[in-house]
């Protein structure tokens, strides 16, 4: 290795540093809020903005962090125990509150991230925060009893408590009118709730409605100028309803059903007012619609929470069940820290030629890499409705549902594949692993039989009779001519299964094998010599097809959720829940341990002439592995690694 990359890591396309081993990373490391080891996964869950618009603090699991707004980089990392953080406020002072279980209220010097104060027993959570706006007062909204906590931030003293009689719940949500002079407090985020107003010249409760909150958490907030408070609730039948309430009375003034949800309004500087709505940024002044800002993938559906700055030009958006946060430049509708996935990477596979990296992520999106750089090539936003995106064997594509059959409508370019005859996508159905061929049972009266279809032209290939005794189609290989059929075992096999290598073109039996019932069918390898199955998450099952008993087993330390073949069937993937990638080969030996992800893996493909594995997961990005990672052969030294300035 020359001295220059020694001592030099090698860079990714956003300039940090590789994983060691690693050939590039697609996606970023950047404002990505790594979640404790031993922590919940929930997510972000609480953010807020410096005054000065500089700096964003995020909270998740018992860890708040603090990003620079222009590049996306880490600046503190705050943490008081072990206890889940629910809340956050950042002062304009330079110091940032933190609300935790517990009942505890933290405050932190937001320049060197040092613990200023701590204030203790104010019930078994703090569940909200909220600043007055003159800066003086700060409520801590708490669970048993059901409450608030004034504190005055002045003398950084706890003024008084105020508990909630009555409530169906804990203090979700704290908002203070414009002027400060009321209080809408949203008590309980599930079915019953309840929303109560209060007057902050003497914290005396004014009115309180009750509310619906089937499924989806509500939210509340006031109009620019006080008079009224809208709060999004679900109703019955899981209706979504956005009811407006008089601020002086609590009477209901108004009730629109809504087939989107949409989100809360938050106020800019300018006096406009923002929300969001069907991937779309709203910028509102009163009713009247001023402008709108498309939102990169599925930024702007259910689920997502936002916050501008201070100064308007920035719009953050997290939500719980992502680690990972997107920023837009309101102003140059630039995305920050760039290009790259928001969400979990789930789905990937190699281009037919290799030199480009396809994925799908939770954040409803497609995208094609450059594999030597990790740049972003292509990128295609997916329909709101898209469960049934698939990626695989170099190519991305939805199933949709056409003249009572199915349609592959290719994405990122890709051709559309119309099926011949009438095919679903229900549980019955059974790919192969390069998602190329498909085969479903279908059944008349008492007759059942195997259809397997060819998914890259659409036309029917040969079809196998089921006998009574024969359960299902377990797995099937990349050509659609073998397939693995499981059958009952007659007592005393109760816990075994037999599996059954059938030969689909010729209608033949070939060999036959009887595991256990626990074990999950996983895949034919892509060269059609074994069947790979796995026990537990955690013990995989080679079982050579022409000689069943000859077997070999694959103990992996961890949880397990992702495995791949090599196309010629020689080596063996496996990513854990860790986020760890271990390859072998197929005699059981481990070859190499690969380290770089900061959460599970959950995806795995090998390039088609064996050179490259890709993997990803939970941390967002996709991580490229050269041959040489798992070698030591002459042949791999010859794998060119990209140049930190590519």
């Amino acid at each position: 290795m020359p001295l220059s990359e020694r001592n030099f890591p090698r860079l990714d396309a956003f300039g940090d540093p590789l994983p060691e081993q690693a050939h590039s990373r697609c996606g970023t490391v950047r404002f990505w809020h790594a979640p404790d080891p031993e922590g919940f996964p929930r997510g972000v869950v609480a953010q807020a903005f410096s005054a000065d618009s500089r700096r964003l603090v995020t909270v998740g699991d018992s860890t708040a962090r603090v990003w620079n707004l222009e590049d996306g980089r880490e600046l503190l990392s705050l943490r008081g125990d072990s206890e889940r953080i629910n809340a956050v406020l950042y002062l304009p002072d330079e110091r940032i509150v933190t609300g935790s279980d517990g009942g505890t209220v933290r405050l932190w010097d937001a320049r060197g991230g040092a613990e200023l104060r701590c204030w203790g027993g104010l019930g078994t959570a703090v569940r909200s925060l909220a600043l007055s706006p003159d800066r003086r007062t700060m409520l801590a909204g708490t669970q048993h009893p059901t409450g608030f906590v004034v504190f005055d931030l002045e003398r950084g003293e706890e003024v008084r408590r105020v508990e909630l009689e009555g409530s169906p719940g804990s203090a979700e949500c704290l908002v203070f009118s414009p002027d400060g002079g009321g209080l809408v407090v949203l008590e309980n985020s599930n079915e019953p709730m309840r929303l109560s107003m209060f007057d902050t010249a003497d914290w005396r409760p004014r009115w309180s409605v009750p509310g619906d909150a089937e499924c989806s958490p509500p939210w509340v907030c006031f109009t620019s100028d006080g008079a009224f408070i809208r709060c999004k609730q679900t109703g019955p039948g899981l209706r979504s309803i956005l009811r407006t309430y008089d601020a002086r009375t609590g009477e209901c003034v108004g009730e629109v059903e809504r087939r989107s949800s949409g989100s809360a309004s938050q106020l800019l500087p300018d006096g406009r007012q923002v929300r969001i709505l069907n991937r779309r940024l709203l910028f509102t002044r009163g009713e009247a619609l001023d402008e709108w800002v498309e939102l990169p993938s599925s930024y702007g559906c259910a689920g997502w929470r936002f916050a501008i700055s201070p100064d308007g030009r920035w719009a953050s958006f997290a939500k719980r069940e992502s680690w990972a946060l997107l920023l837009v430049d309101l102003q140059t509708r630039r995305e920050v820290p760039g290009p790259a996935h928001r969400n979990a990477v789930e789905q990937l596979t190699f281009s037919s030629d290799g030199r480009h990296l396809l994925t799908a992520s939770a954040d409803g999106t497609v995208r094609v890499w450059d594999r030597d750089s990790g740049r972003e090539v292509r990128r295609e936003s997916l329909p709101l409705d898209w469960t049934h995106v698939h990626v695989r064997g170099g190519r991305a594509f939805m199933l949709l549902p056409q003249n009572g059959g199915m349609r592959l409508s290719g994405l990122l370019g890709g051709v559309d594949v119309e099926l011949e005859e009438r095919c679903s996508n229900d549980s019955s159905t059974v790919w192969s692993d390069d998602m190329g061929m498909l085969a479903e049972k279908e059944s008349w009266y008492e007759h059942r039989w195997i259809r397997v279809v060819d998914a890259r032209t659409g036309r029917p290939l040969w079809r196998k009779d089921l006998a009574p005794e024969d359960l299902a189609l377990c797995a099937l290989s990349r050509l659609g001519r073998l397939g693995i059929i499981s059958r009952r075992c007659p007592p005393p096999g109760d816990n075994t299964v037999e599996l059954r290598l059938v030969d689909l073109e010729k209608d033949e039996w070939l060999s036959s094998v009887h595991v256990s019932k626990g074990n999950r069918f996983l895949a034919i390898t892509p060269d059609d010599k074994w069947v790979v199955l796995q026990r537990e998450y955690k013990t995989l099952l080679l079982v050579e097809l022409e000689s069943p008993n000859r077997q070999v087993r694959l103990d992996v330390p961890d949880f397990t959720f992702a495995v791949t073949c090599s196309r010629d069937g020689l080596l063996v993937a496996t990513g854990d829940v860790a986020g760890r990638v271990r390859v072998w080969s197929r005699e059981g030996t481990l070859l190499a341990t690969l380290e770089g992800h900061a959460h599970s893996v959950s995806a795995l493909a090998f390039s088609e002439d064996g050179a490259f594995l890709a993997s990803s997961g939970g941390d967002t990005v996709a991580l490229i592995w050269p041959r040489s990672a798992w070698t030591q052969s002459s042949a791999d030294s010859e794998v060119t690694m990209p140049s930190a300035s590519a």
